[in-house]
């Protein structure tokens, strides 16, 4: 699975995990925040700022969320089968930011 994106400063996107899987963005340009919890760890919350060039990688069970501080463009990549009628199978919600 391969998805191609913008988004515009402001904009959150995620605030979910995947129970299986791993999903790699690679950050065009822009700039992005990124909040990430390992479900299966006791650390918290962990905070990092993407920049253009940059890859972020999320395995299975790691929550992530991205808030966008300058409009962007990303590509995501996936081993996950990403068909929209499966969505609650793949991608659970689970509120960060």
């Amino acid at each position: 699975w391969i998805e191609y994106y913008t988004s515009m400063e402001g904009v959150v996107r995620g605030n979910h995990y995947h129970p299986e899987g791993v999903e790699v963005v690679f950050l065009f340009d822009g700039l992005f925040e990124i909040f990430v919890k390992d479900l299966d760890s006791s650390d918290g919350i962990e905070r990092r700022v993407i920049e253009p060039g940059q890859l972020v990688t999320c395995g299975p069970r790691v929550v992530h969320a991205h808030r966008f501080l300058k409009d962007s463009r990303a590509i995501a990549f996936s081993d996950i089968r990403k068909e929209k009628e499966r969505y609650s199978e793949h991608t659970l919600p689970f509120k960060l930011i």
